[in-house]
C-alpha cells in the first residue's frame, strides 16, 4: 500500500517533504503524526540522507513535536530580527548566522564565569525558538537556524547560510503545521489538545510583549520611551520596533524617547520609487549574490556612477535630495549614531543626519554617512531593512560592510585613486621622496573628492596599486583608525 506523501514549499526555497507512516504500533499522537521528512533549502538535503539503495531517505519521527515547537516560537520568528548576543569587534561577529554557536564560544574563552553564563542562558533562549532541530527531542537533526531579516528570511546550518523570502518561508511552515494539525483533530488526550491550542493561538501574544521581543527593550523601559499617540504609531509600527532595536543601549533613554516621536511624527508623503535604477540594482545584486558583499558594494558605486553619468566629485546630499528623501538635522553628542533612516510605506525616506556623530560632525564624514544610505537605499529598503537603518548602531555586518565599501567606492573611485597614484609616483625612488609623495596623494584625492583621508587610504590599498611599496604602506597606515578594513 503506498503511503501518503505531502510536499510544501518551492524549489530553490524551504521545501519540505513528508510521508506518513503507519507502522509506530500506537493510535496516539506520536503514532498518528509517525513518519519520514525530508527538508530541503534550494537543492540542499538539510534533514534526510541516501539509503543503502540510493533513494533519499527523510528523518523518521513523531512530527506533533514540530507542531508544538512552531506554535510556540511563531511570534519569536516574525518578530524577533537580533542575534542574541551583540559582538564587540568585527573579527567576532559570526559571518553568517550559522556561526553563531561556534563564535559564541570563541568570544566565551575571552569572558570571566559570570559573563559567560548569562550569555549561555540568552543563545539557550534563543536556539530554543529558532532552531528548528530543537523541536526533536532525541532525534538529533541537523542544526536548522531560522532568523527574520526585514522582508527576508536567514536560514542556516552550521555550514552554509541561504536568504530566503520571509513570507514564503512562513507560509511553508504554516502549511506544514496545518497538516499535523489535522492529524490530530480527532485525538482528545492532553497532549493532543495543547499542541492544537498553541498552534491556534500563536498569534495571540499581548502586543506589549511582541514589541519586547522586537525590540529586545525590556516592558519598564518601553513605557517610558514609547510613543504615546499609539494611533499614528500603529501605522509605522514596524519602523519604530526596527528603529528601537537598532539603536539598542546606545542611547540614554530620554534621547531614545525623542528620536522615536521624531520618527513616529514624521509627515505622510509618497515612498521611494527608483524605476529603472530599482531595476538594475536588484538584478545587480541578484547575479552578484554569492560574492563578497564588499565587492556587492563597489559593484552597485560603479553602476550608479554610471547611470548617473558622474565623472569627478558626487554629491551624495544632492542625489538623495533628488529622489525626495528628507534629510534633518539633529545633535546627540557622546554617541557613535551618526544617522538614523526611516522608510515607511506612507511617507517619504528621512535620514535624520547626527550633527555631533563620531563621523557626521565632519564635512567628509557627512559625505560618507550620506553614501552610506544612498546604499541601503538602493538595496535594503524592500528586502532586508524596509522600515529602517541606524548608521553606528546594532545593523547586520554584512549589511553594513556593503554599505561601507558602496559609500568609499562611490565617493572616491579606486581606479582614480590608484592611477593618480601611479602618475605622482613615477620618478620617484628614494623611501623619503615616496612618503612624501604619497602624503600628498591623499591630500590631494581626499580635497578633490572630498572624502576622508581614512577612506582616501583605505582606497588607495584596496585599488591593487603595483606602487604599494612598504614605504608608501607605512604612509598609508598612519591614517588608518578602523580596527579592520571597513571597505
Amino acid at each position: 500500500m503506498e503511503r501518503e506523501k505531502i510536499s510544501f514549499g518551492n524549489s530553490g526555497a524551504l521545501r519540505i517533504i513528508l510521508e506518513w507512516r503507519d507502522d509506530f504500533e500506537s493510535d496516539g499522537p506520536i503514532g498518528k503524526t509517525w513518519g519520514d521528512l525530508q527538508l530541503w533549502v534550494g537543492d540542499t538535503l538539510v534533514w534526510g540522507q541516501l539509503d543503502a539503495s540510493g533513494q533519499i531517505q527523510g528523518v523518521t519521527w513523531s512530527w506533533i513535536e514540530l507542531l508544538e515547537f512552531l506554535g510556540n516560537a511563531w511570534p519569536y520568528l516574525i518578530e524577533e530580527e537580533q542575534l542574541p548576543i551583540i559582538f564587540d569587534h568585527r573579527e567576532e561577529s559570526p559571518k553568517h548566522l550559522g556561526e553563531l554557536c561556534g563564535r559564541a564560544k570563541y568570544r566565551w574563552s575571552k569572558l570571566n564565569e559570570q559573563e559567560v553564563d548569562a550569555e549561555d542562558a540568552l543563545l539557550r533562549d534563543f536556539l530554543a525558538v529558532h532552531d528548528l532541530a530543537e523541536a526533536l527531542h532525541g532525534a538529533q537533526p541537523s542544526q536548522l537556524l531560522l532568523l527574520r531579516q526585514g522582508n527576508q528570511m536567514l536560514v542556516a546550518t552550521t555550514r552554509q547560510e541561504w536568504v530566503l523570502p520571509f513570507a514564503v518561508t512562513m507560509s511553508t511552515l504554516e502549511k506544514l503545521s496545518e497538516v499535523v494539525k489535522e492529524k490530530i483533530a480527532p485525538l482528545e488526550d492532553t497532549r493532543s489538545e495543547i499542541a492544537r491550542s498553541r498552534w491556534e493561538s500563536r498569534d495571540s501574544m499581548p502586543e506589549g510583549k511582541r514589541l519586547q521581543i522586537a525590540t529586545g527593550i525590556d516592558a519598564s523601559l518601553l513605557d517610558r520611551i514609547w510613543p504615546t499617540n499609539l494611533e499614528a504609531a500603529n501605522d509605522r509600527l514596524y519602523e519604530l520596533k526596527a528603529a528601537a532595536r537598532m539603536i539598542g543601549g546606545k542611547l540614554p533613554d530620554d534621547q531614545l524617547k525623542t528620536i522615536l516621536e521624531k520618527i513616529n511624527s514624521l509627515p505622510n508623503g509618497k515612498p521611494l520609487d527608483l524605476g529603472v535604477l530599482h531595476q538594475k540594482t536588484t538584478r545587480l545584486i541578484e547575479e552578484q549574490k554569492s560574492i563578497d558583499p564588499a565587492i556587492q558594494g563597489r559593484l552597485l558605486a560603479s553602476m550608479l556612477r554610471e547611470h548617473l553619468s558622474i565623472i569627478g566629485k558626487v554629491e551624495p546630499k544632492d542625489i538623495l535630495i533628488n529622489w525626495g528623501v528628507s534629510i534633518l538635522d539633529f545633535k546627540i553628542e557622546n554617541s557613535r549614531l551618526d544617522a538614523i533612516a526611516a522608510w515607511g510605506e506612507k511617507h517619504a525616506p528621512t535620514i535624520l543626519l547626527n550633527a555631533e556623530g563620531a563621523r557626521a560632525k565632519l564635512p567628509s564624514g557627512t559625505r560618507s554617512t550620506l553614501a552610506h544610505e544612498i546604499c541601503h537605499l538602493l538595496v535594503d529598503i524592500n528586502e532586508a531593512l524596509p522600515a529602517a537603518e541606524v548608521f553606528g548602531g546594532n545593523v547586520p555586518y554584512v549589511i553594513e560592510r556593503r554599505a561601507n565599501a558602496f559609500a568609499a567606492e562611490l565617493l572616491l573611485p579606486r581606479f582614480a585613486a590608484r592611477d593618480h597614484l601611479t602618475k605622482e609616483m613615477k620618478f620617484v625612488y628614494t623611501p623619503d621622496q615616496r612618503i612624501k609623495t604619497t602624503e600628498k596623494v591623499i591630500n590631494y584625492l581626499a580635497d578633490f573628492y572630498g572624502a576622508s583621508h581614512e577612506t582616501t587610504a583605505w582606497q588607495i590599498i584596496n585599488s591593487g596599486s603595483t606602487e604599494l611599496t612598504p614605504e608608501v604602506k607605512k604612509a598609508l597606515n598612519t591614517h588608518l583608525k578602523s580596527i579592520s578594513d571597513p571597505f
